[in-house]
């Protein structure tokens, strides 16, 4: 996806490490049961048009005072570690291989998912 908030990062992560771990159950109203889903070798390559090394950052309004889509202020996480530098054409890359996804998710999970959901309470 592209212009995405990290708050939104963070629930999509978050929402497949749940089913993962069989938090979740895909299927249902069938007499076949629930189905169950296992993630295995997670890789995750974050791409950004920004030059913000060592930074995640979300979409951000871009006209001073205009913000039709309420896109978070300051939408700007320090990387957790264990990402892998890199470039691809315009874009800047961050990848975090299977050992080091559950870092990025509780960064995003614990920063901006949670001051989302404050935000939103």
């Amino acid at each position: 996806g592209e212009n995405y908030s990290l708050w939104q990062l963070g629930l999509l992560l978050a929402s497949l490490q749940d089913l993962s771990h069989g938090l979740l159950h895909l299927g249902g109203c069938k007499a076949r049961g629930m189905g169950t889903v296992r993630l295995e070798r997670w890789r995750v390559e974050l791409g950004f048009l920004d030059r913000e090394a060592g930074r995640l950052t979300g979409a951000r309004p871009h006209e001073a005072g205009k913000n039709p889509y309420s896109l978070p202020k300051g939408d700007v996480l320090a990387a957790p570690e264990g990402g892998q530098a890199g470039r691809q054409g315009l874009f800047r890359l961050l990848t975090y291989d299977d050992e080091q996804v559950p870092g990025l998710i509780d960064g995003l999970v614990g920063g901006p998912l949670r001051s989302y959901m404050e935000r939103r309470a």
